[in-house]
């Protein structure tokens, strides 16, 4: 659930014509990512995202590692090194230096589970954003919410508007707070905090929210909220923006007044298609993989090197029920056919 595929072929010569995203959008839902690392500043981030769940059949998952264009003191941060790392159990290490120092050290297998796929593209970073359905808000640049009834809406990102471009986020978290007004005219003001993470790219999922003080939402006789984020194409805009929306619901009697509702977005990273600087990815020599492997990095001039025997043979492509018992369609039809073992570079 990761993704989409949006850049192609790399050379260090030029850009290959690009696959329109429209081709694999909408890629199904987010299947329960375990996220195992958190962002590694100023190089890559990496997470994971279900493949196959089916407890009756193999458990399988994806490592989705993505490089953004900053570099650290040493100018390490746009060429990622990868190598295999068997120390009892199978493991492998990713690092932004060909030596692997300060190297994250992964399990391809965890449990049950075993990782078949490795995907690497390019990203971006999206500062904190601040939305609000105050009309008369005096915060610059402030999101306008629009609000119908027991619902709330807003567009996080707008590929049509300048200082909204990360659209196709990897995740995103928050805290929102709302004024409401119950049926009998008692005011309540309430928060939550909101998180989804391993975003598909032209596609969404469903949030994880935390209400503040759960003790003041059962005193305004408000059920948890629920809410989503989804990128999809916009025929007001008339291109791709990210969505975000939000939904409450009484907990006893009928719904009140959503007099107001800010929401804070904290920064997060996005698939960035155009990178200033060439990336990198590198295969350490002498190792052997047969994990699916899928490297798309935008910048013109980037590189990939595969030092090492790669016989890629994992996966699941025949079954029903993506990310239960077949792999989602983003990785087993990445290049357009569905299969297992693709080496798509």
């Amino acid at each position: 659930m990761l993704f989409n595929g949006f850049f192609r072929g790399r050379s260090s010569s030029g850009r290959a014509p690009r696959r329109s995203p429209k081709i694999l959008s909408r890629q199904g839902r987010a299947f329960s990512p375990e996220v195992l690392e958190a962002r590694l500043p100023l190089a890559y981030n990496i997470t994971t995202t279900t493949l196959t769940s089916d407890s009756n059949g193999p458990l399988t998952f994806a490592y989705n590692i993505t490089i953004d264009d900053r570099v650290d003191s040493a100018g390490f941060g746009r060429d990622i090194y990868l190598t295999r790392f068997d120390s009892g159990t199978p493991l492998i290490k990713v690092a932004d230096n060909p030596s692997f120092n300060n190297a994250t050290t992964l399990g391809i297998r965890l449990g049950r589970a075993q990782c078949t796929t490795f995907f690497i593209t390019s990203a971006s970073n999206q500062k904190s954003l601040f939305a609000t359905s105050d009309p008369a808000t005096v915060v610059p640049d402030a999101i306008p919410i629009n609000v119908f009834g027991s619902s709330a809406t807003f567009d996080l990102a707008d590929k049509a508007n300048p200082l909204l471009q990360g659209i196709n986020p990897l995740g995103i978290s928050g805290t929102a707070s709302i004024g409401y007004t119950e049926p009998n005219g008692d005011i309540h003001f309430l928060s939550f905090n909101y998180q989804a993470s391993s975003l598909p790219a032209f596609g969404g999922g469903s949030f994880t929210i935390t209400q503040i003080n759960p003790n003041a939402w059962s005193n305004a006789n408000l059920a948890a909220p629920t809410g989503s984020v989804f990128t999809s194409f916009s025929p007001l805009t008339n291109d791709y923006v990210t969505s975000v929306s939000f939904r409450f619901r009484p907990s006893s009697g009928n719904f009140g007044t959503l007099d107001n509702i800010d929401v804070t977005n904290a920064p997060y990273e996005y698939f960035d298609p155009s990178p200033a600087n060439p990336q990198s990815f590198t295969v350490s020599q002498g190792q052997d993989f047969d994990q699916r492997l899928i490297v798309d990095l935008a910048p013109v001039g980037s590189r990939i090197s595969i030092n090492s025997a790669w016989h890629g043979e994992l996966g699941d492509a025949s079954g029903s029920t993506p990310g239960v018992d077949v792999d989602p369609a983003f990785y087993r039809a990445y290049d357009g056919v569905n299969g297992v073992g693709q080496l798509a570079l």
